[in-house]
């Protein structure tokens, strides 16, 4: 019986969902006035959905201090988007 539920847990995202979580997630970027956004929509027109699966935060429209596009920004785009995400779970 867990089995069942383990794969159920472990369902693929479909590339046609990831691609449609990437473009909302650029959008949001878009919109946002904060320091590090322009450049993770710049690094994400290089990310290919098919290369992406559930496992993936990106895939499910989440950006993650653990993950290598955040790690990878400039050390004041990093600071801004660590800054942002103190703030916004401090309160």
């Amino acid at each position: 019986m867990s089995s069942i539920y383990a794969e159920l847990r472990e369902e693929e995202l479909s590339t046609k969902t990831i691609e449609r979580n990437l473009r909302m997630l650029k959008g949001n970027l878009k919109k946002s006035k904060a320091r590090y956004t322009l450049t993770l929509w710049k690094r994400l027109r290089d990310v290919k959905p098919e290369d992406l699966s559930w496992r993936d935060p990106l895939a499910s429209l989440v950006l993650s201090n653990e993950s290598d596009i955040i790690k990878e920004l400039p050390d004041e785009d990093y600071e801004s988007f660590m800054v942002r995400a103190d703030k916004r779970y401090s309160k």
